[in-house]
């Protein structure tokens, strides 16, 4: 019982929804017969400058179920012009607190959509940038698709981008601000996607994955850039991200082969549409690097397979070395290959020689496995 009493006081307490903005108490009361002079009640403080109490009277009115239509419609025109004008004051005077608050009220849709963003706006102007983020994310949670999304993404961006280049920390949480630059730009990614700003905030994110040694993530955002901002001025520089930190998560020779040929074939496709592009010859030193990297891996096969006496393995691989290094003008691993060719075909010519010494040379006819009878098999004589 004490624990469903509990839940309910929670929810009670973060409901985004109010029915009063100053706290107002009217002393009379609010029904169909009271409805004309609570209008011009709120009429005459709408005029002496007292606008939120007007404001609350209103609320109040229009929330009474039994008032008369015409009545009703009066309250709700004069409801929505007391809070445009009441909002329009309020940003120019920069109160995020007191818009917060509106947007909380039960007023209609759209007007607590322009108050929200709107006091997201004032906590960006004030540096509150975590609080920015939150009623963004506040007005979105309550009507997705919003019809301020542009601008709710514009503050994304830039608080953000700002907590990118902060090196602060919180002192309560001993948080980063880069660590929140990371929640605000994915969540303007993942809910604003079309954004024309989201090139940036790909960037961004990518730069401060590297940063934390995520490297696979960043991979994924950068082309994630690319794949959805391909016109970007940032898309290049992005994609030749992506082999060079492909590259940099193997440090050892006996690495994925696949993942090495995959930065290859992307550095190269790199090159072949952006080749005067300043970055032009980093990437051309890519190609280079995993094509050294893969006549490496090539090599350390070969030696495992000679101490194991396996000389096709050997040859087969130490053959694919020479060559590709042969292509690459990669010399010195050439001639490593080429050494352990020679060891390969001794390796073999020991082996022929074995065989011929101990008389083992087989003929397949004879082998009396190929004789042995089908396990299951019926002897039909």
């Amino acid at each position: 019982m004490i624990r469903r009493a509990l839940l309910a006081f929670a929810l009670l307490a973060t409901s985004c929804v109010t029915t009063t903005y100053t706290g107002h108490s009217f002393d009379e009361a609010f029904d169909r017969e009271t409805a004309p002079a609570h209008i011009e009640s709120a009429r005459a403080e709408i005029e002496s400058g007292q606008t939120e109490i007007a404001l609350d009277r209103l609320i109040r009115l229009h929330q009474t179920p039994s008032i008369a239509p015409v009545d009703r419609k009066v309250a709700g025109d004069l409801l929505n012009t007391t809070c445009v004008t009441l909002i329009s004051e309020l940003k120019d005077a920069g109160q995020a607190s007191r818009l917060k608050r509106i947007f909380k009220l039960e007023v209609p849709p759209r007007l607590r959509i322009e108050a929200g963003i709107a006091a997201a706006q004032a906590y960006l102007d004030d540096e509150e940038r975590v609080k920015c983020f939150r009623q963004v994310r506040a007005v979105e949670d309550a009507f997705p698709m919003h019809h301020l999304r542009m601008q709710a993404g514009d503050l994304l961006l830039q608080t953000g981008l700002s907590l990118a280049t902060d090196d602060s920390r919180w002192f309560l949480f001993f948080s980063p601000a880069r660590d929140r630059a990371l929640e605000v730009l994915d969540y303007l990614v993942l809910h604003y996607p079309f954004h024309p700003g989201c090139d940036l905030a790909y960037q961004a994110l990518g730069e401060l994955y590297e940063a934390a040694d995520w490297d696979y993530r960043a991979i994924a955002r950068y082309e994630d850039l690319v794949a959805y901002h391909p016109n970007s001025v940032l898309a290049p520089v992005a994609e030749a991200r992506v082999p060079l930190l492909r590259l940099a998560q193997m440090d050892r020779s006996d690495y994925d082969r696949h993942e090495v040929l995959r930065a290859r074939e992307e550095a190269a496709s790199w090159l072949n549409r952006y080749p005067d592009h300043e970055l032009a010859g980093e990437v051309a030193g890519l190609v280079t690097e995993a094509s050294r990297r893969l006549v490496e891996n090539d090599l350390d096969v070969a030696r495992f397979y000679l101490r194991v006496d396996e000389a096709f393995g050997a040859r087969l691989h130490a053959e694919r070395a020479r060559e590709e290094a042969g292509i690459q003008g990669l010399e010195e691993l050439g001639l490593d290959a080429v050494g352990l060719l020679e060891r390969a075909t001794a390796l073999e010519g020991q082996a022929s020689a074995k065989v011929e010494d101990e008389g083992e040379v087989l003929d397949p006819t004879n082998d009396p496995m190929l004789n042995e009878p089908i396990p299951g098999e019926v002897d039909a004589g």
